[in-house]
């Protein structure tokens, strides 16, 4: 597998909170998408946040490159995955959220 992957992740409210008894927030996007996405990620930079529909939480952006593992949803919070080329999107999200700005911005060679 090619290292050089990039992969855009945000955090839920939940998981959010959840790094607040990590060291960083680093550490808790390593860990979820580990855990979620069954893959290592290295290298991550701080992209964005976003407030989140439900009072007194809010979502925020990383973007990681790939370090090892074999890429596989595990079935509850992510139910699928995959990796893409620019010309070979899945259905992104509506404008306006902030795994649409990542988005943009990878296609725009800016991440």
């Amino acid at each position: 597998m090619d290292d050089s992957r990039q992969m855009l992740t945000t955090m839920t409210p939940e998981e959010f909170r959840a790094a607040s008894r990590e060291r960083e927030l680093e550490e808790a996007v390593r860990r979820e998408v580990l855990e979620e996405a069954s893959i290592e990620v290295k290298d991550l930079h701080y992209f964005g946040s976003q407030t989140w529909p439900f009072p007194s939480n809010i979502m925020v952006a990383f973007r990681a490159e790939y370090a090892s593992g074999e890429l596989l949803p595990d079935g509850d919070e992510v139910v699928e995955s995959g990796w893409f080329d620019r010309d070979h999107l899945p259905e992104i999200p509506l404008k306006g959220s902030i795994a649409r700005a990542m988005i943009d911005a990878w296609l725009a060679g800016k991440v």
